[in-house]
């Protein structure tokens, strides 16, 4: 009895021995990744219905510092970035405005103590145009002088369209008209789509480029692989617009005229358009 309750008390010492080396010393805990959490902001797989959101998060030492980023998750799940990876500082908050339609996540990380904290997430959804109407994406586009990039004209929960005619204003004297393409809806939905003018024709975007005016009909048509639907109903991008920075500054993408059919020629009503920007730097 004596010799059990001895080899007893011998385990019970080596083992709170190991326990303190471990956590002192060398061992697997010696270092726990910096604690992280979300303390405010859309929940988790929540939808927001305006098209601004603020995160706050806090870690459990006064030495962290932090970094963010937002991806953008498009209608096949494929993540692009919305605002890339910040450099690690001591901020514990951020406000995101005018975001575009769809679903995000927000991805924040620790470091203390020489350690890299795990990604922590947040999913969410923002839904904040009342449809039917067009909008473009990014509502927000940044650029810089001489280069090219493009900008969506997106349709929000129209139901039957067959065509479509819009006028769109820009300033002439930042941006210039490089050119116009399908969009991928239509294509998605097995529908061939015509553009007219042919904006591949030098003589339509030098008369656009002049005035700062850009005019679109479009309609969607039937093909085998889409018969017998000869329309299109939901949301999507339905034109990509191409544009050429030429100096700084920041432009507006105004829709001043706007008219939808249904497939029975029926005009559809809309809500009015938000403009989009571009800023040029």
């Amino acid at each position: 009895m004596t010799k059990t309750r001895f080899f007893i008390f011998i385990l019970f010492v080596l083992g709170s021995s190991l326990l303190w080396h471990s956590c002192t010393g060398n061992g697997i805990v010696d270092n726990p990744p910096p604690f992280l959490q979300i303390t405010e902001g859309p929940a988790e797989g929540s939808v927001v219905s305006i098209d601004r959101v603020t995160l706050v998060w806090t870690g459990s030492g006064s030495d962290f510092q932090f970094r963010y980023r937002l991806m953008y998750i498009d209608a096949d799940n494929f993540p692009t970035t919305y605002q890339d990876w910040t450099q690690y500082s001591r901020a514990s908050e951020v406000s995101f405005t005018n975001l575009d339609e769809g679903n995000y996540t927000f991805e924040v990380q620790a470091f203390a103590a020489g350690i890299e904290s795990p990604a922590l997430k947040r999913n969410f959804t923002v839904n904040s145009i009342v449809g039917p109407t067009f909008s473009f994406y990014r509502v927000n586009t940044s650029m810089s002088v001489s280069q090219r990039d493009s900008v969506s004209l997106w349709m929000e929960d129209v139901d039957s369209l067959t065509g479509f005619r819009i006028i769109m204003t820009f300033d002439k004297n930042l941006l210039s008209l490089a050119g116009i393409r399908t969009g991928q809806l239509a294509a998605i939905r097995g529908l061939s789509q015509i553009i007219l003018p042919d904006y591949s024709d030098a003589r339509i975007l030098e008369n656009a480029n002049n005035t700062g005016r850009i005019e679109i009909n479009s309609a969607f048509l039937m093909d085998f692989a889409s018969y017998p639907a000869n329309s299109i109903s939901g949301s999507g991008r339905i034109i990509t617009l191409v544009f050429d920075a030429k100096a700084a500054g920041t432009s507006s993408l105004d829709i001043t005229n706007m008219d939808l059919r249904n497939s029975r020629g029926q005009l559809i009503s809309f809500s009015n358009p938000r403009p989009g920007r571009i800023t040029v730097r």
